[in-house]
Parts: C-alpha cells; sequence; structure tokens
C-alpha cells in the first residue's frame, strides 16, 4: 500500500511540476505523505512530514517542497486563523512560496507559485479594506503593505497605481475622520491627510476624488478659524483671525475648480465652490455656483 500510495503522489508531483518525478525518485516518503496529508485536510500532520522532508540532505533547494510547504501553512491558516491575516501562517506561506520562486526552473512551476502567492495577497487586500475604520486602520495599513511586496513579488510589472490610489484615498478619509473627532489634539491627522492626498495627486494629477477632498479638508479648516474666534475678541484678534482663515479658503479653492473642471456635474462640488467664494466674501460668484448648484439638482431630479 505505502509503495502504491508514493506513485500516486509521484505521478500527481509529475503532472504538476515537470522534472519532480526524478527529483524524488530517491527520496518520496516525506514529501509524500506531507501531500496526502494536505490532500485529506490534516494540514497538522501535513506540516510534522514536510519538516522532516526538509531535515534530510539536499532539500534545502527543493522548489516543489518549499510550493507544498508553503500550500501547507496556507491551510494551517485557514483552520487556525481566518480572519486574522497578521499571523506567523500567512507570512511564512508567503516566505516558502519565496523560496520556491527562487529554485524552480520550469515556467509552468512558476506559475504555480505566482497563483498562490496572488492568494497570499488576496487575503492581505481583502483584510486591509476590512479594517479601514478609525480603530483598526494601522492593522489595514500593514496588510496593504504587506499586498503591495506580495503581489510585486509574483509579478515585479504589476501596475499597482490603482489600487494605491484606492487605498490612500480611503486611508484619508479614515485620518480626516480622527482629526474631525478631536481638532483640538488631532492635527497630526490634519497632516497626514494632506500627505495622503498628495500621494493620490503624484500618482493621478487628474483624481476628481483628491482634489474634492483637499477642497473640503482647507474650505472647513478656514471655517474652524473663523469659529475659534471669541465674542470677546478684539478688533486686531478677529481681523487676524479672518487673515489666517483666508488663507485656507485661497487654498481650497485652486482645487475646488480643478475638481469643478473634472467633473462639472457633482453636486458637491457646487456646493464647495459656493461656500468657498461665499466665506471669502465674494456673494456674487458664490450665487452663480448656487444657482448652478440648484439648475443641476433640478435637472438630475428629473424635473423640467
Amino acid at each position: 500500500m505505502r509503495a502504491l500510495i508514493n506513485i500516486r503522489i509521484l505521478i500527481l508531483l509529475a503532472a504538476i511540476w515537470p522534472g519532480a518525478a526524478g527529483v524524488y525518485a530517491q527520496s518520496t516518503v516525506h514529501i509524500n505523505a506531507a501531500q496526502l496529508y494536505l490532500q485529506q485536510g490534516n494540514p497538522d500532520s501535513a506540516f510534522v512530514q514536510i519538516k522532516k522532508h526538509f531535515a534530510q540532505p539536499g532539500t534545502s533547494t527543493d522548489a516543489v517542497g518549499y510550493y507544498i510547504k508553503g500550500q501547507i501553512y496556507k491551510e494551517l491558516y485557514k483552520k487556525y486563523s481566518p480572519t486574522e491575516p497578521l499571523t506567523w501562517y500567512l507570512d511564512s506561506a508567503f516566505v516558502a512560496q519565496t523560496q520556491a520562486q527562487k529554485y524552480a526552473t520550469d515556467s509552468s512551476q512558476q506559475v504555480n507559485i505566482r497563483r498562490a502567492m496572488l492568494f497570499i495577497a488576496s487575503k492581505y487586500y481583502n483584510s486591509a479594506a476590512e479594517r479601514l475604520d478609525t480603530v483598526n486602520y494601522e492593522k489595514a495599513k500593514q496588510c496593504y503593505e504587506k499586498y503591495r511586496i506580495i503581489s510585486l513579488q509574483a509579478d515585479p510589472k504589476v501596475n499597482l497605481t490603482q489600487r494605491d490610489v484606492e487605498f490612500w484615498l480611503a486611508l484619508a478619509t479614515v485620518y480626516e475622520d480622527l482629526y474631525n473627532k478631536n481638532k483640538e489634539n488631532g492635527e497630526k491627522y490634519f497632516i497626514m491627510t494632506e500627505q495622503l492626498l498628495n500621494k493620490v495627486l503624484e500618482l493621478d494629477p487628474n483624481s476628481y476624488a483628491a482634489r474634492y477632498r483637499f477642497s473640503v479638508l482647507y474650505w472647513n479648516k478656514g471655517v474652524d478659524v473663523i469659529l475659534s474666534v471669541p465674542i470677546d475678541a478684539s478688533i486686531p484678534e478677529a481681523e487676524q483671525k479672518q487673515d489666517d482663515a483666508l488663507i485656507w479658503f485661497r487654498k481650497a479653492l485652486p482645487h475646488a475648480e480643478l475638481a469643478f473642471q473634472l467633473n462639472p456635474n457633482r453636486v458637491e462640488t457646487l456646493i464647495v465652490l459656493s461656500g468657498i467664494y461665499y466665506s471669502m466674501n465674494d456673494f456674487d460668484k458664490s450665487k452663480t455656483f448656487d444657482e448652478m448648484r440648484q439648475e443641476l439638482e433640478r435637472k438630475q431630479g428629473g424635473g423640467k
């Protein structure tokens, strides 16, 4: 029976990994057992066998063994920590597949390794998306960075620009929320929001979302300055606050104008433009954009 099992697994390995039969002709016991346990849904026993396999001489450059080891770690992750990607199991799965990639000599082997890596990357990406909130955002950042590293390891030519833009915009929203919850002590989150939006614009200067978000961020900052003027403030103090607020309104305006140029059919952009001009005491332009907003809402609502 043992011989039959060995032959069956050897045939399977040869089908998946060209050249594997020759490599394993002299040492198949533990690798076969590991593969069999894996097929039976018993990754713990498979792990014991793969450790015994790599304890044998001449296995340190065994691409097939590393691939199977990575698959075992993946199954251990699914068994013990499917909802928490920042674990030893998933990291170890990637390390094993990196070793497999290093020593694989056949193109079909590389394809299987790449697929395994992309599965791991997808777990990190999904976990990053699930954790993008004001409590778990640090874990989201770690997961996303692992996603990037593994994706580039699997395919150095992959273009991650769109994913980077989407993630940074979402993370900027989290930082902005943290700032808005505690404006007196949350200035660092305001700066972090700026930094991320600038990173987005470096990749995509025509990002409507980044332009719009910058306009809102700076406009609200100016409004906060105005609202911070004490009731009993002196005239010079009040005028200084108004000047400080005007700086933020002027910073908000070009972003709002660019957002409008990129997408003139967004009601929220017209609201911001009207608000910025009103805050700058340009009431005619404020009225113009407010009328445009009313007309756009009428059209979008199906009115005549």
